[in-house]
């Protein structure tokens, strides 16, 4: 059986993030609504027009995390998947798009 594809409950970027880092992404990811239980999250970012994506894994008991690298003023593509305990995936969010020390 497939996971309910996750939502992210809340994105804060830049110092309003509160870790001190002006190029940081805070979020939290919960599951989605029906499906087989979420062991893991993939939480997908690139900054907008990049050709690939890069991905951090978080266990779905954690609720989100932090994501470093960017720049203030970047504008940055994320999405989600929730994965079962068998490794089945479910389907990515919708992108959503932030910039950051904006958003």
């Amino acid at each position: 059986d497939v996971p309910a594809v996750p939502r992210f409950e809340g994105i804060a970027t830049g110092l309003a993030a509160g870790t001190g880092d002006a190029g940081a992404i805070v979020y939290e990811v919960a599951p989605g609504e029906g499906g087989v239980e979420a062991a893991s999250f993939v939480v997908a970012h690139r900054e907008v027009g990049a050709p690939s994506w890069s991905e951090v894994t978080i266990a779905a008991g954690e609720g989100g995390g932090e994501i470093t690298g960017y720049a203030a003023g970047d504008a940055v593509e994320m999405r989600a998947r929730a994965l079962s305990e068998d490794g089945v995936e479910s389907g990515w969010t919708s992108t959503v798009t932030v910039t950051i020390g904006e958003d």
